[in-house]
């Protein structure tokens, strides 16, 4: 079984994509759950706690792995990006109620996956088909990885909030969900 996984968190100078079309949609980010936020020297990790007025962070693999900071209705905004990707299906459901959780009645989520086309371009023979998405070997192990199209990630984020607006960003697909 693909772990899911440490070996995913990439290492960038300047802020994700994602995380750069969030910001342009000028939220004001008040007390924020960033669903993995990757090693300490990750950008995107550095601006979400720089710019917002509290942070809840979660990751098992970067730390803070305590699922007690998981409280229900706590947080205003929750961002999650390239997460969602990296999980398979039931590991995907929890990350996603973990979301749902841990945001007020008024929360909004941002949500950012890789798209379906930004997966098969990068896509190699050695990846092996599971789960709607592919096993990725690497050396000892190997990870999970599976893009979605704007639709599939607009039906799973309808399974738990009651509006959802997505943006095809073509490399990357952003939900935005509110409860």
């Amino acid at each position: 079984m693909a772990k899911n996984s440490e070996a995913t968190a990439i290492s960038r100078d300047k802020i994700s994509a994602p995380l750069r079309y969030i910001l342009n949609l000028k939220p004001e980010l008040i007390k924020v759950f960033h669903q993995g936020p990757g090693r300490e020297n990750n950008p995107d990790r550095k601006k979400i706690k720089k710019l917002s007025k509290s942070v809840i962070e979660y990751d098992p693999y970067h730390g803070p792995s305590d699922r007690d900071v998981l409280r229900k209705g706590n947080c205003t905004q929750a961002i999650s990006i390239y997460i969602l990707n990296v999980l398979p299906h039931k590991q995907r459901r929890s990350a996603l109620l973990d979301i749902y959780r841990t945001l007020n009645d008024d929360g909004v989520a941002y949500i950012a996956v890789r798209s379906k086309s930004d997966i098969e371009t990068s896509r190699r023979d050695t990846w092996i088909s599971h789960e709607q998405g592919y096993i990725v070997p690497r050396g000892e192990s190997s990870n999970f990885q599976k893009g979605f199209s704007a639709k599939e990630l607009e039906q799973e984020l309808y399974r738990d909030f009651s509006y959802v607006e997505v943006f095809d960003r073509s490399h990357f697909i952003l939900g935005v969900a509110e409860k």
